[in-house]
Order: C-alpha cells, then sequence, then structure tokens
C-alpha cells in the first residue's frame, strides 16, 4: 500500500548501487521501510548516509527529491574527480 496522505517522506541512505539507492524511511506504515529510489535528473551526488527526502512511485520504490543539508562530508580524490564517501558519520576509527 502506498501512503498517499504526505507526499515527502524523510529518510536516510543504507546503501548505494549506481544510481539506485536503497532508502530507509522512517515512521511509513507502522516502522521503517526500505525503497529502492532513483534520483531526478542524470547527476547522482548522493552518498551513504545522507539524509533525503523521497516520494513513493510505488509500495517498493521511490524518487529523491530532497538531499537535506550534510552535518559531515569525506572526498576520496583521484586523478581525474572527487569520489564522494559516506556522509554524515559521528566517529572514525583510524588504524594504521
Amino acid at each position: 500500500m502506498i501512503p498517499q496522505d504526505i507526499v515527502a517522506h524523510k529518510g536516510f541512505i543504507v546503501g548505494a548501487y549506481g544510481r539506485q539507492y536503497e532508502v530507509r524511511v522512517e515512521g511509513v506504515l507502522a516502522g521503517s521501510t526500505i525503497l529502492m529510489c532513483f534520483p531526478r535528473g542524470k547527476e547522482s551526488l548522493y552518498a551513504c548516509g545522507d539524509e533525503v527526502e523521497v516520494e513513493f512511485s510505488s509500495a517498493t520504490q521511490g524518487v529523491i527529491t530532497v538531499l537535506r543539508p550534510r552535518r559531515s562530508l569525506f572526498h576520496r580524490a583521484e586523478a581525474f574527480k572527487d569520489k564522494v564517501i559516506p556522509e554524515n558519520i559521528t566517529q572514525l576509527v583510524l588504524v594504521a
């Protein structure tokens, strides 16, 4: 069943697979729901840990409509472009 009363739902990206993102949406249908979501447009700037807003397109799929402000951000520089690594992390452990 697709929620019809609220258009956008707050979610949290828990997995990234190319242009598909697994988003955990809280408070929908008595608990949390995992949706496979796609971004609008061609550019995909999302990473695991991002807080987003999604719209349901079916019971198991959605569309990412808004990227909420990030609290932290890591980049890994490559020869030709930057790679975004998980966002909004609260702890970091370095092992040497």
